[in-house]
């Protein structure tokens, strides 16, 4: 059992830092005015996503639910726009 929450953590720490990383450089290019609104709700999405990784290395079920329906938001949201240009 204890090494399956090593695992979690590990993991968690792991996703923590990715969507930091990720909404670290979409914060830093978010002062283009060139860039669409997508850009600002990706900034959103990875916020709540490393709200999440963090409440998964803290073992709460929630962080976990919220990391999967924001990955689904995602994922759902870049099939539907990839053919549109903003």
């Amino acid at each position: 059992m204890l090494k399956k929450i090593y695992d979690l953590k590990i993991i968690g720490t792991g996703l923590a830092v990715l969507y930091a990383t990720s909404l670290l450089v979409f914060l830093r290019f978010s002062g283009i005015t060139d860039l669409p609104l997508r850009t600002y709700i990706y900034i959103g999405i990875f916020g709540v996503m490393f709200i999440g990784a963090v409440a998964v290395v803290s073992l709460k079920e929630w962080g976990r639910r919220l990391i999967v329906v924001m990955s689904a938001i995602m994922s759902g949201g870049s099939m539907f726009s990839s053919g549109r240009q903003n």
